[in-house]
């Protein structure tokens, strides 16, 4: 069925299209986005929609509102427009700006690729558990609303405007996503991520704010450019299978690495709070680097319940080991001061070294020069010049301690890999 539109004239000819037993629409000419919420009432059998022809003229309403929006710009797809609708496959004019808030959610909708949209409104997507591949490169948006992919757990091809900067609660929970790279978000709200089961890495600002329980529940998660910043509560509980843990800021929140498989933990050296059951239950893990801790962090009793803390080696400073073994939890551990196989001889607090397996991960707030990888008697093994803000390098084959050098900006870090 095709139809050509005039402004006011789809909610007119609605009757007819709910009758007709067409299962494709085809609108041109031209409607407002007020026209548009009539879609909202399209019949189960129109599964293939197609607006490629049409022109989405702004318009204010005077009588009533829809969803209490009266006011509406060019090229705004309105708010709940296919909600629950039958739609699969779906063509949207070029020029779209905005999408309504769940606009096309809960539809059995399979792809959407659409250019120049500049705002998305929460939940624009949930529950679309047909969605396999999503494009919006040529996109403006700064934000991921909350709840846009909610439960698109087919969702495996997601590609956005690199200018994203926030994404929001539960935006993209129980999404299917593998790999994401969102290298100017600077938050990562609440759930954001949580029970993405698929996720196996992700990059982001190296001075991102994470969120409360921001990858809770992702079990396959391998690869990950830690930030600066303390670890919230939940942060990363549930499984997460990275084999390091290169624990940042000060303050680690109640279960932020609950159940992971890490068998390494790293502290920094401004650790000074562990909340209760932080690392509860890590059945992998052997040891815990505190050689660079100014203090001795405080731990609550909890932190690292459900692990046989006997059996797991704690490294300190020289010279240190009496003072640990007078600290409550603490002293329950194997405690050592000898080599721990990871020193940093040059710090500077803007570049991260990770140790993920075959890989040596890299990630800096300023541009990364040159990372150089050397045996211990000087000889260089291998070396790369990224010109970017992350980096990986292979671990080089059959040898079993490598110094890791890293410029960046005016900065140089080393250390020592075993």
């Amino acid at each position: 069925m095709e139809v050509v539109l005039t402004p006011g004239r789809l909610p007119e000819i609605m009757p007819s299209i709910q009758e007709s037993a067409d299962g494709v629409l085809v609108l041109k000419g031209a409607a407002t986005s007020a026209d548009l919420t009539a879609l909202r009432y399209l019949p189960l059998s129109v599964s293939s929609l197609d607006l490629s022809g049409l022109e989405i003229k702004g318009c204010e309403q005077h009588k009533g509102d829809w969803f209490g929006q009266t006011v509406f710009s060019d090229g705004e797809i309105p708010a709940y427009m296919l909600m629950g609708t039958g739609v699969k496959t779906l063509r949207l004019p070029s020029a779209v700006t905005v999408i309504g808030k769940g606009a096309f959610s809960s539809t059995p909708l399979t792809e959407i690729d659409v250019a120049g949209v500049r705002e998305i409104g929460e939940g624009a997507f949930k529950d679309c558990s047909e969605l396999k591949k999503a494009v919006f490169l040529k996109s403006s948006f700064k934000s991921i609303p909350a709840y846009t992919f909610y439960g698109c757990k087919s969702l495996r091809d997601l590609s956005i405007a690199s200018e994203v900067e926030r994404v929001g609660k539960h935006a993209l929970e129980k999404c299917g996503v593998r790999k994401i790279d969102l290298p100017w978000v600077k938050e990562i709200e609440d759930y954001a991520f949580a029970r993405a089961s698929d996720l196996t890495e992700i990059g982001f600002a190296y001075d991102c704010k994470l969120g409360e329980g921001a990858f809770y529940g992702v079990t396959s998660l391998d690869s990950v450019m830690r930030h600066p910043g303390n670890t919230p509560p939940l942060a990363f509980a549930g499984g997460a299978s990275v084999d390091f843990l290169n624990v940042k800021g000060e303050e680690v929140g109640e279960g932020a690495y609950s159940n992971s498989k890490a068998s390494l933990i790293g502290l920094s050296k401004d650790m000074k709070h562990i909340g209760p059951y932080a690392f509860h239950a890590m059945p992998n893990l052997k040891k815990i680097v505190a050689a660079t801790c100014d203090e001795i962090p405080e731990a609550a009793e909890t932190a690292f319940a459900g692990n046989n803390v006997s059996e797991i080696s704690l490294y300190v400073k020289r010279g240190e080991v009496d003072k640990w073994r007078q600290a409550p939890v603490w002293r329950d551990f194997r405690i050592t001061d000898e080599e721990s196989g990871i020193i940093e001889t040059a710090v500077t607090s803007d570049i991260e070294i990770l140790h993920n397996g075959d890989m040596i991960s890299v990630a800096s707030s300023d541009t990364i020069s040159d990372i150089a990888l050397f045996s211990l008697d000087g000889m260089l093994l291998s070396a790369v010049n990224p010109e970017a803000c992350s980096a990986e390098i292979a671990y080089p084959a059959d040898t079993d301690i490598v110094i890791v050098r890293v410029r960046a900006g005016k900065g140089i870090k080393v250390v020592k890999l075993k």
